[in-house]
């Protein structure tokens, strides 16, 4: 499905295991970092740092729940043989080189594996250039900030060592329940090619599986609804983290803004908007928030292309959405 490619260039890459805690980024110059969960039991997993590189390369250094310390290297360009180790050696700046092994964990990425590892990042940690040679796999990388990066890293993990999910659906609304909001999300926008999207289409976009998202082709859009646990009152408290969740779906400069709206009088709702700028042009996202007693219903909607997303009303169409929301919070 084309919205998906579409996607896709938006998001942060991640282990297909792994969710992303909102507001747990961090980063310092070229450096951007982040927690995570596993998928499974809800529980920390691990916080990785990444920095892009113009060969195309991404280097990135993580730190898990099991006190690990993982190097790795990934490109979409890469082709790995995953039953196939490679052997390296690695040069940061004019010390002794290391000899390694790159183990394939995917097709486009490598984890490194060094003896003395401890003093090898000791190296990484404070060099200006590492380089890595091999048969199949080579690279060179500016180390700059990788210290700072990588401090930053363990004070992620150890803030969130025993950090446990605390956002679910149980109490929320059925699986039947966000069907019917989905249904209405594709009648206020006037829908005519609207396919649901699989659990694990749903999943690698990010989103938790009990979600319902649908997408369109024809008019580039992309959207879905959830319920999630609010542990406060207040639904504007959650604004920020909800702003830094949609902002680490985008790769490129993000702008946004939250506001309060009236589309059901004595109905608690607020309206998020964002917008991704990349090369190729702007996503917009707008996420309408409705307060269902313990519950937030978020319902989202991307808009990726401007020329066929200019025949949607954007505001109408999500007041739409919310106006049908409301119903849910008198229930």
């Amino acid at each position: 499905m084309r919205i998906l490619a579409l996607i896709s260039a938006c998001l942060i890459s991640t282990a297909a295991s792994a969710e992303y805690i909102r507001g747990s980024d961090y980063g310092y110059k070229l450096w951007e970092g982040a927690a995570y969960t596993d998928s499974q039991s809800g529980r920390f997993s691990h916080c990785v740092v990444s920095a892009p590189y113009k060969s195309g390369d991404t280097l990135l250094i993580s730190f898990t729940k099991e006190k690990k310390l993982v190097v790795g290297v990934s490109n979409d360009d890469f082709n790995f043989d995953i039953a196939r180790n490679i052997p390296v050696t690695i040069y940061v700046d004019r010390r002794p080189p290391i000899y390694a092994t790159a183990t394939p964990v995917s097709s486009t990425m490598v984890t490194l594996s060094m003896p003395n590892f401890d003093q090898a990042m000791r190296f990484i940690q404070m060099g200006r250039t590492m380089q890595i040679d091999g048969r199949q796999f080579s690279g060179v990388y500016d180390l700059t900030g990788t210290k700072v990066a990588l401090e930053r890293t363990y004070s992620c993990a150890s803030n969130y060592y025993d950090y446990a999910e605390a956002l679910s659906q149980q109490g929320g609304l059925s699986q039947r329940a966000l069907f019917q909001i989905a249904s209405n999300m594709i009648t206020s926008i006037d829908v005519s090619d609207a396919t649901y999207l699989s659990d694990a289409e749903i999943q690698d976009l990010g989103f938790g599986a009990d979600s319902v998202f649908w997408a369109s082709d024809d008019l580039g859009v992309l959207a879905g609804t959830l319920t999630a646990h609010r542990p406060t009152g207040d639904l504007r408290a959650t604004d920020s983290e909800d702003l830094a969740f949609m902002s680490g779906l985008c790769k490129g400069d993000f702008a946004s803004s939250s506001q309060k709206v009236s589309h059901v009088e004595g109905i608690s709702q607020r309206e998020l908007h964002g917008v991704c700028r990349l090369d190729d042009g702007d996503t917009h996202i707008i996420v309408a928030k409705t307060d269902i007693g313990e519950h937030t219903l978020y319902n989202v909607v991307f808009f990726f292309d401007s020329e066929k997303a200019g025949e949607v009303k954007r505001v109408e169409a999500t007041g739409n959405i919310a106006i049908h929301s409301a119903r849910y919070a008198t229930e």
